[in-house]
């Protein structure tokens, strides 16, 4: 915990190495070191030093080669989406990102549906990767989620204005 609150309070931009040790503390055995990192994350990324892409990126690599675990994983990027708009709108730009890998993890279905709260939060549609297209027949949880996900809706919402606001924010600071 003593690390992930240095990173919490970092002021640079975080790399690949940083981001694979998140990764890999957001899926630990320890609830407590798992909460220590979304704590991490969401401060990260409400200070704009943590690229949601690199992040995904990272993640996507650590996934695949078995280095987090995917329940954990997804548990943990819950838990940094409840901690602000911003930090919300992050997690939903890196599932976005992972999205074409889930059709091919252990509990896959968990990472769509938390695209789908988040989607719907947000009023952001998502567009269905055409990989995972013919997961979308059947009654598993990928397919209802996925389903799910295709139908969300585009609309305004006070959570996507909060997310604006904060991001408009910290590109003021940036460009002052």
């Amino acid at each position: 915990p003593v690390l992930m609150r240095a990173l919490r309070e970092s002021t640079v931009q975080v790399g690949a190495p940083t981001c694979t040790l998140l990764g890999y503390v957001a899926s630990a055995k320890n609830p407590e070191y798992r909460l220590a990192a979304a704590e991490a994350i969401a401060a990260l990324f409400e200070a704009g030093l943590l690229d949601a892409s690199t992040f995904a990126e990272t993640l996507k690599w650590a996934l695949e080669d078995g280095m987090v675990l995917p329940n954990r994983l997804v548990a943990t990027l819950r838990e940094v989406s409840a901690i602000s708009p911003l930090a919300g709108w992050r997690v939903l730009q890196v599932l976005r990102l992972l999205l074409p890998m889930v059709g091919g993890l252990t509990k896959g279905g968990d990472y769509v549906r938390l695209a789908v709260e988040l989607a719907e939060l947000y009023g952001t549609p998502v567009e269905i990767p055409a990989v995972l297209e013919p997961k979308m027949k059947g009654s598993t949880v990928l397919a209802k989620s996925l389903r799910a996900l295709a139908a969300v809706p585009a609309r305004e919402t006070e959570e996507a204005l909060a997310a604006r606001e904060a991001a408009l924010a910290l590109l003021g600071e940036s460009g002052a």
